[in-house]
């Protein structure tokens, strides 16, 4: 049995990419996902063919007509008019007037995600696709993917190979349009790979795919934010949260047309380049999603002020209501982004009232009502297909407002120069800061209390006097990034300073500042002296105490990543320099006290995070041994005894660190072979 098919999920190229071993590590650690149990309220068996156009007349017959000549015949074909001024909508009325599968909706020019997302809304199939004007299908094509998503029930959405033809509908030769997945070179003929993890070396996946609707459900709508890359940024969500596969078949069965007018030829106009680059910002934040916590809260455990305090970047929940026959629910005060989960297991009839709840959740039967958008009754038979689905739409929906919130931040004025956060030691740190040498109203402070059953607010009353720019919040998830992410999410200031237990010098302030006047700074750090024994290149800005950030850098790429607890600093700048901007360290007087845990945790992240390809570097075990072999000489040479037990702990960890390495050569060279040969 050739198991790259039956679970494709993991990459089973040889030998394996750091990028397709990456991606294997993220599946691995994120464990196995069904939510095949769920059922949403849709036609079984429809396939609901979606057709954006604007001022396609040319292409759009051609488009019809291979749609309506599937051999699999039940179908729906909504086509969204963006907005055309050409023959676009006589086409249309023509179609719509000769079959009833065919369905018009017309709208001002809202650009292709609002058009796409107008036609899933009123799309009432089982299964789902869309297709560009200038696009064809082959008569099997949609016979041949209905079949390939039956005999997989668990996957979600299922991608094909096809092949490309010019403006005339020919074969097209030698084109430079995915010239690596030609087969044979230059034949237009496109074999796309079963390694999903070619996902993030480009959107490869193109047009001929076909997706159930609980996709749509669970992992949402296209984004308008990524106009010219919404389908990449929709695939992208699906292979972090659910799972897809290429056919198991290789049939070629759809046809890609290239043109000077496509939104492929037209990249440099359209600044797809950039824009996928801030796709692939926003995609590392979503896939960090998938550690943080999801808070379930349940009707009649909530105060009216349970959330009074919470700021908005805090972490993924659901509200969950029972409904009572002869009650209707209410909703209370809830935290920002927070999916409304009715749950119903009465007898007939299904409540009439339910427009503000997002999902609505019923034991299974058949004729769910729709409620239009992502809304509507989902009949799921029990608890565990709950807990693997409800988490991913929380994942989703958070996600999608945190993006708009973050565009609404990075387009926010600075009202001040500084907001400084602090998390712990809050009273001596607030004394220290009413000495110094920046005026009051050129900084405010933001307090997470990371531990809400202890109340602050009378300690924060208590410097009202002193401080009339000072904010409290509560932060609930017993994490740092979590914790500065919240506070990063209600900064108004042009840096953020985090004051990690640390008490201000009354000159830290200015001293940011003057950093700051240089426009390619982007993070500034007031660092605990280097451990001169740990190699050159693993130093970096974790062991700042006091760390500070331009505001809108840090929105750039999402803040902090709660994966890497204890090194999120580390990566924020690694991230923040990606951006084409320079981190600053200023040493301090504090003398770091490594112990072997910290210290092997230190090169453990280190190369955790070459691993997740967070930076370009690349730890080889011959440079590890020799570094090693240079500290066992140190800790064999006449120096005090700390210094000695320092060397001969990083001589420990080098070993381990490099055995490390080797048996991570050894998995990627071997499981893809495993996998080929089926064991």
């Amino acid at each position: 049995m050739n198991t790259s098919r039956q679970n494709p999920r993991f990459p089973s190229s040889w030998p394996m990419t750091r990028i397709g071993w990456a991606f294997y590590e993220y599946l691995r650690r994120r464990g196995p996902l069904d939510v095949s149990a769920v059922r949403c309220p849709s036609e079984q068996g429809l396939v609901s063919v979606i057709v954006p156009v604007y001022n396609g007349e040319r292409y759009l017959a051609e488009a019809i007509d291979s749609i309506l000549s599937q051999t699999y015949s039940n179908i729906e074909l909504i086509a969204v008019d963006d907005g055309s001024t050409d023959a676009t909508a006589d086409i249309l009325a023509r179609y719509a007037q000769a079959d009833r599968r065919v369905r018009v909706i017309s709208q001002s020019n809202q650009r292709l995600p609002a058009a796409l997302n107008a036609g899933l809304a009123a799309a009432r199939g089982e299964f789902l696709t869309w297709t560009s004007d200038d696009n064809r299908m082959k008569p099997r094509f949609l016979e041949f993917m209905v079949g390939q998503m039956r005999s997989a029930p668990a996957i979600d959405v299922m991608y094909a190979d096809y092949e490309l033809i010019d403006e005339e509908g020919r074969i097209r030769r030698n084109s430079d349009y995915w010239e690596r997945f030609q087969t044979p070179a230059g034949s237009g003929l496109v074999r796309l790979p079963d390694d999903v993890s070619f996902l993030y070396h480009g959107n490869f996946i193109g047009a001929a795919f076909l997706y159930r609707d609980r996709t749509r459900l669970l992992a949402g709508d296209y984004n308008p934010r990524h106009f010219t890359c919404e389908d990449y940024d929709f695939f992208l969500r699906v292979n972090a949260w659910l799972a897809m596969r290429h056919t198991s078949g290789r049939e070629v069965l759809y046809q890609y047309r290239v043109h000077g007018r496509s939104l492929t030829a037209r990249q440099g106009e359209l600044k797809i380049t950039e824009r996928t680059g801030r796709l692939m910002r926003t995609d590392a934040f979503r896939r960090d999603l998938t550690y943080w916590p999801v808070r379930v809260f349940a009707d009649g455990t909530l105060s009216s002020d349970s959330f009074a305090r919470l700021p908005r970047m805090c972490v993924p929940s659901i509200f969950v209501s029972k409904h009572e026959p002869g009650k209707k629910p209410v909703i209370p005060q809830l935290p920002y982004a927070c999916v409304k989960n009715l749950c119903y297991c009465g007898g007939d009839p299904l409540p009439a009232e339910v427009d503000e709840w997002d999902v609505c959740v019923t034991d299974l039967r058949p004729n769910l009502k729709r409620l239009g958008g992502r809304r509507g009754w989902v009949s799921i038979p029990d608890a565990s297909p709950w807990h693997a689905a409800m988490p991913i739409r929380a994942r989703a929906d958070f996600a999608a407002e945190m993006e708009k919130l973050i565009d609404e931040q990075i387009s926010a004025p600075d009202q001040f120069a500084i907001s400084i956060v602090i998390m712990n030691t809050i009273g001596p740190a607030l004394e220290s800061l009413a000495r110094q040498t920046l005026a009051p109203e050129r900084f405010e402070i933001i307090v997470i209390n990371t531990a809400p059953k202890e109340d602050l607010s009378a300690l924060i009353e208590s410097f009202r006097n002193r401080f009339k720019n000072i904010r409290l919040f509560d932060c609930p998830a017993d994490s740092l990034p979590i914790a500065r992410n919240g506070a990063l999410g209600e900064a108004m200031g042009e840096w953020v300073v985090y004051l990690d237990g640390a008490i201000a010098e009354p000159h830290l302030l200015e001293r940011i500042i003057e950093q700051g006047k240089d426009s390619s700074v982007g993070v500034v750090g007031i660092e605990l002296e280097r451990d001169e024994l740990m190699p050159p290149k693993w130093r970096g800005y974790s062991d700042a105490r006091i760390w500070a950030a331009r505001r809108r850098a840090l929105l750039e790429i999402y803040g902090f990543r709660y994966r890497y607890e204890g090194a999120e600093k580390l990566v924020a700048a690694l991230e923040i320099e990606k951006l084409g901007l320079k981190a600053v360290l200023e040493p301090n007087a504090n003398q770091q006290n490594w112990n072997f845990k910290s210290l092997l945790d230190a090169y453990r992240m280190r190369l955790q995070m070459e691993q997740d390809l967070l930076t370009r570097e690349r730890t080889g075990v011959a440079e590890l041994w020799w570094h090693g072999t240079k500290c066992f000489w140190k800790a064999l040479a006449p120096v005090p005894v700390k210094n000695r037990r320092l060397a001969w702990n990083h001589y420990l960890c080098c070993g381990r660190i490099a055995l490390r390495i080797l048996r991570t050569y050894a998995e990627r060279a071997v499981y893809p072979l495993i996998s080929k040969i089926g064991l």
